[in-house]
């Protein structure tokens, strides 16, 4: 007696018997290996990129001549500045000064005098002092593009101008540090001794 189960026709690919393990598919769909044989391993495939374009010797120059310039430029305002933060304290009290004689308060702007400066001109001839440059009296404002500390850090000389309603006439402000504060220590409207015009 059979039993009505059949196995396919020709038993191909995959075909299964009882008591028996399902026949593998052919080797890359061609004949399979022989027992014990290895299988070659496959080739990686190579993908190729394209070639980096070369580097052009006139962009690296532009590009380390941008950078250079760059930092000349940083370091050229890093000492604008800080010489204009240096200079700042004498310039303060020159307009400090200035203010008080434009507002006609000679004595308050004698006090911003060194002593030495007072013991030569006391305060009542000061406003005689003072009638020596007539624009000081005249003046809106003050400005000082030229400054100038001498290496002992107590000297300093201002060079500018005074804004009139006419104009502009110079000004020449020396100044000495006297406990800590600038104070006037002369002034004119041309370069005198111990503040020459600046080159």
């Amino acid at each position: 007696m059979t039993s009505g189960w059949q196995p396919p026709p020709g038993g191909g690919p995959g075909a299964w018997a009882p008591g028996g393990t399902p026949t593998p598919p052919p080797f890359g769909g061609g004949t399979p290996p022989p027992p014990g044989t290895t299988p070659p391993p496959q080739q990686p495939r190579v993908i190729e990129l394209p070639a980096a374009p070369p580097k052009s010797r006139a962009g690296t120059v532009v590009t380390y001549g941008c950078l250079g310039l760059l930092f000349l430029c940083c370091m050229a305002g890093g000492l604008a500045y800080y010489a204009y933060w240096k200079t700042r304290p004498p310039v303060d009290s020159a307009h400090a000064f200035l203010g008080h004689v434009r507002n006609g308060n000679l004595q308050d702007a004698w006090r911003w005098t060194t002593p030495q400066y007072q013991a030569v001109v006391p305060y009542a001839s000061f406003p005689i002092a003072i009638d020596q440059v007539p624009a000081l009296r005249q003046s809106t404002d003050a400005r000082f593009d030229k400054r100038r500390i001498d290496e002992s850090g107590t000297t300093a000389c201002l060079e500018g101008v005074l804004h009139l309603s006419s104009g502009t006439v110079p000004i020449f402000v020396l100044l000495a540090k006297e406990s800590g504060y600038w104070r006037v220590h002369g002034f004119s409207s041309s370069p005198m001794q111990g503040c020459p015009a600046s080159p």
